[in-house]
């Protein structure tokens, strides 16, 4: 990694997981949301962007104190080199009106689901740096508080909030950033079937009963009774019990999973993020089951994905640590 960061000059540990192979990636998902966001004009035309190094050390704060986006590290990220980019005096910048001395980088449009990631990046980056967040403690506070990457009114806004999410491995967690605890909810086959997991939850012997999920029509109480679930779950969470539950379900409808769905949480009273993977029939059982609790846990895990309420995300794509 010390000779991929050198190459990437500057450039925030979060962006160097682009560098590597995913374990999991939405092929699908990335090429619609490629074309839907950064919309090259056509199949054989550019995409132009324009950044001052003023506006890039405004980004560099979202990645937290003592860390540069420098331009060159983002032709390296970018799989450019300086002669594709053009140095301009003057150019009118896309916030604020201000004229100022920048650079001009040109994109070719691109068919590789990892490559679309990296521009994709690269366009919120460089155009929308506020609907992108940088996430190492998905507990952390200022997550949930105004502004922050889980509440309401950022992630309804447009377009939808492009979030990197460190989960820590098992001698990283702390108590401010505790184990990376993926629970299992449900998934669909290939085959059509919907099998439920949060039904099927055992806890340990001798302890209590799951509670019964809240009456989402009873809107005084739902909220509050939603969190008290979640965090039964969270509380009484078990490592190999959850793993078995997707192994014996796929074993029982001898077909891979469509999609599948886990909750994560991300506060000690109940707060969860609900994750959405869609596998399309194209992984084996040990990505969704081993690989992501088990290792998850152990050795922690990267995702990359866009925000919608609840708070949930739809994962673009899982790196192993």
């Amino acid at each position: 990694m010390a000779d991929t960061k050198t190459e990437f000059e500057n450039l925030p540990d979060s962006l160097l997981w682009l560098a590597d192979a995913p374990m999991f990636i939405d092929a699908d998902q990335i090429g619609r949301f490629y074309d839907s966001v950064v919309r090259p004009a056509n199949e054989e035309g550019t995409t132009t962007y324009s950044a001052s190094e003023e506006e890039l050390r405004e980004l560099s704060t979202r990645f937290g104190t003592g860390v540069k986006v420098g331009l060159g590290g983002l032709f390296s990220f970018l799989g450019i080199g300086e002669a594709n980019a053009k140095a301009e005096a003057g150019v009118q910048r896309r916030r604020g009106g201000k004229s100022a001395k920048g650079t001009t980088i040109e994109l070719k449009p691109i068919q590789t689901p990892q490559r679309q990631l990296v521009q994709l990046t690269a366009h919120y980056l460089l155009t929308y740096p506020d609907r992108f967040f940088p996430v190492e403690n998905i507990r952390a506070a200022q997550c949930r508080q105004a502004g922050g990457c889980w509440t309401d009114d950022v992630i309804k806004g447009v377009p939808r909030v492009l979030a990197f999410l460190n989960l820590p491995s098992l001698a990283e967690a702390e108590p401010d950033c505790p184990k990376t605890t993926l629970i299992p909810i449900a998934a669909e086959f290939a085959n059509g079937t919907v099998v439920t997991y949060f039904d099927k939850f055992q806890p340990k012997p001798g302890g209590p009963p799951c509670p019964p999920h809240p009456d989402i029509s009873e809107p005084a109480t739902y909220a509050a009774g939603k969190k008290a679930y979640w965090k039964w779950f969270s509380d009484h969470f078990q490592l190999q019990p959850s793993i078995n539950l997707i192994e014996e379900s796929v074993r029982e409808q001898k077909c891979r999973v469509q999609w599948i769905d886990f909750r994560v949480p991300i506060s000690d009273e109940g707060d969860t993020l609900h994750l959405h993977i869609v596998g399309g029939g194209q992984y084996d059982t040990i990505t969704f089951a081993y690989k992501f609790i088990r290792r998850g846990y152990e050795f922690g895990l990267r995702l990359v994905g866009t925000l919608k309420t609840d708070p949930g995300m739809n994962v673009l794509a899982i790196y192993e640590r």
